[in-house]
C-alpha cells in the first residue's frame, strides 16, 4: 500500500508538473497574441498618421501656391494703381496747361437791377425774432465757407503737414497712415498743391 500511495503521489507530481508546463505555454501564447495585436495597432496607427501627413502636406502646398498667387495679384494691382495714378496726374497737368494756354476764363453774366429812390424809400426793415431765426443758419454756412477757404489757403495745417512729409520723400500711403487720413485725401492735397 505504501507503494501504491507513492505511485499516486508520483503521478500527482507529474500531472501538476504537466499542468504547470501547459499553463506557461498558454500564458506565453496569450502574451505573443497581445504583442501581435499591439504591433498591428502600431502599424495601423502609423499608416493613418502617414495618410494624414500626406493629405495635410498636399493641402498646405496647395494653400501656399494660392497665397503666392494672391500676393502676385496684389503686387500687380498696386503697380496698376501707381501707373493709373501717374497717368491721371500727367493728364491733369496737360489739362491745366491747355486751360492756361487757352486762357479760359468763365464769364458770369451780370444782372442789372433798376433801383430807384422811390423803391428804396418803400423798403422797411423787419426786426422780428422770426427773421433772426432765419438768418441764424446763414451764419453757420458762412463759417463753413470760411473753413473751405482756409483749406485752399496756407492756413490749413493738414496741407502743410502733407506737403512737408511729401518733401521728406514719404509715399502717399505712408503720409495717410501717419496722419490717420485716407490716401485719396493725401493724393488730392499733393495734386492740388504740388510745387
Amino acid at each position: 500500500m505504501n507503494l501504491f500511495i507513492a505511485i499516486l503521489a508520483f503521478l500527482s507530481i507529474i500531472i501538476s508538473f504537466l499542468n504547470l508546463i501547459f499553463l506557461f505555454k498558454i500564458l506565453k501564447k496569450s502574451e505573443e497574441e497581445s504583442q501581435n495585436k499591439m504591433v498591428h495597432y502600431d502599424e495601423a496607427s502609423n499608416e493613418l498618421l502617414a495618410r494624414f501627413q500626406k493629405i495635410t502636406s498636399s493641402r498646405l502646398r496647395a494653400m501656399d501656391n494660392k497665397i503666392e498667387i494672391v500676393d502676385q495679384l496684389l503686387k500687380d494691382i498696386d503697380n496698376s494703381y501707381i501707373k493709373t495714378f501717374s497717368l491721371l496726374t500727367e493728364l491733369e497737368k496737360e489739362n491745366n496747361e491747355i486751360f492756361k494756354a487757352k486762357k479760359i476764363i468763365p464769364v458770369i453774366p451780370e444782372k442789372k437791377h433798376d433801383i430807384s429812390e422811390e423803391s428804396l424809400n418803400d423798403v422797411t426793415i423787419n426786426d422780428s425774432p422770426e427773421v433772426h431765426e432765419k438768418l441764424q443758419p446763414l451764419s453757420s454756412s458762412t463759417e463753413e465757407v470760411e473753413e473751405e477757404n482756409s483749406i485752399l489757403t496756407d492756413e490749413n495745417p493738414k496741407k502743410t503737414q502733407i506737403l512737408n512729409m511729401r518733401k521728406e520723400g514719404l509715399t502717399p500711403q505712408e503720409i495717410a497712415k501717419n496722419l490717420k487720413i485716407g490716401v485719396g485725401e493725401v493724393m488730392l492735397y499733393i495734386n492740388l498743391y504740388n510745387e
